[in-house]
């Protein structure tokens, strides 16, 4: 009976350790006009930064964030959405994560995720999350027009959120 106890433990503790792999995303400190960390440097931040400030005065801190890493997953654009979040005291996080390369890549093995991830995710509706991620992103992202996925991103969910200026870009 002992063993079989022990035995439990042991099996606990390790599964417990076997959680997520670490985001190896480093997350600077945020300066007071920081909204994008582009890690991958694969965007016009200038741009996009102008796109996020409408979104700002609207009442809302979302933050955009790329980046590159081996075993890339939306597991992982999750883990990383939510680290900017909480390091960055951010309402919204816009993630992409590609294997290394694979922002530019053009083959069909090429391995992205691009996920949109909220502080509390009733904030965001579900049906604003899919339809910006599994209908809207898609095919921008596939012609590796990676600030223009943002910029729709961002000007849908502005939209879905409250009114949107008209003037975002």
């Amino acid at each position: 009976m002992r063993r079989a106890a022990w035995l439990v433990a042991v099996l606990a503790l390790a599964l417990g350790a076997c959680g997520e792999p670490e985001v190896p995303l480093q997350v600077p400190p945020r300066g007071a006009d920081d909204v994008v960390i582009d890690d991958a440097r694969i965007l016009d931040v200038d741009a996009l930064a102008r796109d996020l400030y409408a979104f700002r005065h609207q009442g809302w801190d979302p933050v955009l964030v790329t980046f590159e890493a081996e075993g890339a997953s939306m597991g992982m654009a999750d883990r990383a959405g939510r680290k900017v979040i909480e390091a960055w005291g951010a309402d919204l996080a816009i993630v992409a994560v590609a294997e290394p390369g694979d922002f530019r890549a053009t083959g069909s093995e090429r391995r992205r995720f691009f996920g949109l991830f909220a502080r509390d995710v009733r904030e965001v509706p579900r049906d604003v999350r899919e339809r910006i991620v599994e209908e809207l992103v898609p095919p921008i992202a596939a012609r590796n027009d990676w600030t223009e996925a943002f910029h729709v991103a961002v000007t849908e969910l502005a939209g879905a959120l409250g009114e949107v200026d008209e003037d975002i870009r």
